[in-house]
């Protein structure tokens, strides 16, 4: 099952949308593909605790699935940046964006791409990431 990204849709969407960082995130934390517009000023230990921490903290949010529902995105807003993870079929995506960019119009598509491409593969019977990953990928 081919998971290759195209990076240069996703670096023309970084300067368009104020988008440093974006990365396609295995449900282990690992890093799939990923394309930066400027390099995140962490460590490789700690860009992989950073990952694998997302891909935690989304995976434990499914307890709460009954009561409220599934998470559809989280936003961290910090000092200097805003930290965007969004659960896909393949794990997640995280979005590191400037301070002053929304991220809610990007985060919209992306929701629409990936639900497009669960009701394809709800319809095929067939699960492949590679799927999901394209109908995103049409969005950056």
């Amino acid at each position: 099952m081919a998971q290759s990204i195209d990076l240069k849709s996703i670096e023309s969407n970084l300067s368009v949308d104020g988008v440093e960082f974006v990365g396609f995130i295995s449900k282990l934390g690992r890093v799939i593909d990923y394309s930066c517009k400027n390099e995140i000023n962490l460590t490789q230990e700690q860009k992989e605790t950073l990952f694998m921490s997302t891909s935690l903290n989304l995976s434990m949010q499914k307890d709460y699935d009954d009561n409220f529902g599934s998470v559809q995105y989280i936003v961290s807003e910090r000092e200097n940046s805003k930290i965007v993870s969004i659960p896909a079929p393949f794990g997640s995506i995280i979005l590191v964006m400037k301070k002053k960019t929304r991220p809610f119009l990007l985060v919209k598509k992306l929701l629409k791409a990936i639900n497009h491409a669960r009701e394809l593969e709800d319809k095929s019977s067939v699960v492949e990431n590679s799927a999901v990953i394209e109908e995103v990928k049409a969005c950056l």
